[in-house]
């Protein structure tokens, strides 16, 4: 991807877990897969009002790449997949360049946990619904900020595609409310060419994001899925409200 077009987005800035869930800490120097509580969520519409009738608890997973030769807490990276599931740039790319930097990468596969391999071919995602992944970025924001080597207060998240909807979501206290993260909040959100620029759940009709919101969009002549138009036009909506 071409990445000439970026728009910078600032907006003003229970639950859905089990009991054991709540209590889940990371310990010294925790680093590799970490498996975590989340929660399977039919639609949008359930996890928005903390309906937990039709919900089922999981553990999921992540890998945690912690910087070397640092000192003090550190902030981390999110990272949500797209639809063909975790890939290697996560790593090969995104944790090489941020851990040196200081960045600890905290890569969560919300596909395998599930039985799923990708989405490429079923993008409604009954197996992984865009409100399953959105609480798999909440929690994973919950049990990193317990991490004795990260900084609870500069959490980000970034999600590619279809990952850039749990990116965005998670920045709406609507969303927000059906998990416990024990107050914390990501310090920022970044969909990268996402995909739901087109869709309206009115989560940010009288709310305000809880923190930045970037949006990375691609040449429009490049993108081949998303029409980077529209994500302009719900961009700078969300920027006039």
């Amino acid at each position: 991807m071409n990445f000439k077009k970026m728009i910078l987005l600032t907006l003003a800035s229970t639950a859905v877990v089990t009991a054991a869930a709540q209590s889940e800490r990371l310990s010294g120097d925790r680093s590799g897969r970490i498996q975590f509580e989340s929660v399977n969520v039919p639609d949008m519409w359930q996890f928005a009002r903390k309906n937990n009738s039709n919900t089922t608890q999981l553990s999921v997973w992540g890998d945690l790449l912690m910087p070397k030769n640092v000192s003090g807490k550190v902030p981390a990276l999110v990272i949500m997949h797209g639809s063909g599931g975790v890939e290697p740039w996560a790593y090969d790319l995104w944790a090489a360049k941020l851990n040196p930097a200081g960045v600890a990468v905290f890569v969560v596969d919300s596909y395998k946990p599930r039985g799923v391999q990708e989405t490429n071919t079923n993008q409604l995602g009954d197996q992984v619904t865009m409100p399953s992944q959105t609480a798999d970025a909440l929690n994973a924001l919950r049990v990193l900020a317990t991490h004795p080597g990260i900084d609870s207060n500069r959490i980000y998240v970034i999600g590619m595609s279809r990952g850039g909807n749990p990116a965005f979501y998670s920045a709406w206290p609507m969303y927000q409310a059906a998990v416990n993260t024990n107050g914390a909040k990501f310090a920022g959100h970044i969909p990268m060419y996402p995909g739901m620029c087109n869709i309206r759940y009115r989560a940010d009709h009288a709310e305000k994001a809880t923190a930045p919101i970037f949006f990375a969009l691609p040449d429009r002549e490049r993108e081949d899925y998303q029409d980077v138009a529209i994500c302009q036009r719900y961009a700078k909506e969300l920027a006039d409200a």
